[in-house]
């Protein structure tokens, strides 16, 4: 992957979406590298659903980029993968969920609180099974709690600091793992209930 079209597009994803930030891998090579992990086949940015328009890509397609495709629904794992210059970059939309963790099996409890997850969705075979192909990332509400600023070269970019890093990577994020293999190996993959 060419690094400097690599930051390059990312520049432009944070202009369009200034509150969104760099996820995955793109997340983790600036946190331990400062820089775009050098074997990665793509970069990653996340948008909180609330945050993402559509005319922040029709001004992307403006710009240069290109669709390659489309993932779930604007509602439900929106994911859409955009490339220019040869690289390609996923826009991955995570979404905000509150419900009451009962404590008592009937009725309410003084007992219940309010729980608040986050999540998004990555999809395998391209999605074309539909929603057996939707692969769900969960991760804990103090993840997104304090953004902060990253360098890469000469640009700053948004991202969740090590809290992200090691819910998505685990406490071993220090170690590149190669292979990587991104339909079971993130630590945020959602467990079966």
């Amino acid at each position: 992957m060419n690094k400097e079209q690599a930051i390059k597009n990312l520049v432009d994803v944070q202009k369009a979406f200034p509150k969104g930030f760099l996820a995955y891998g793109s997340a983790l090579g600036a946190h331990r590298d400062g820089d775009i992990i050098s074997h990665d086949l793509d970069t990653d940015f996340g948008v909180f659903s609330e945050d993402f328009n559509f005319d922040a890509i029709n001004g992307l397609l403006q710009n240069g980029f290109k669709i390659l495709n489309i993932f779930g629904m604007r509602y439900h794992g929106f994911e859409i993968a955009l490339a220019r210059g040869g690289v390609k970059t996923d826009v991955m939309i995570i979404y905000k969920r509150e419900f009451i963790q009962k404590n008592s099996e009937v009725g309410f409890s003084t007992e219940d609180k309010k729980k608040t997850i986050y999540w998004n969705s990555l999809w395998d075979n391209g999605g074309r099974g539909g929603m057996v192909d939707e692969i769900r990332h969960e991760y804990k509400s103090d993840v997104f709690l304090e953004k902060s600023i990253i360098k890469i070269g000469d640009h700053n970019f948004n991202y969740f600091g090590e809290k992200y890093i090691e819910a998505v990577y685990g406490e071993d994020w220090m170690t590149p793992v190669t292979p990587w293999n991104w339909r079971t190996d993130h630590k945020c993959l959602k467990k079966d209930e």
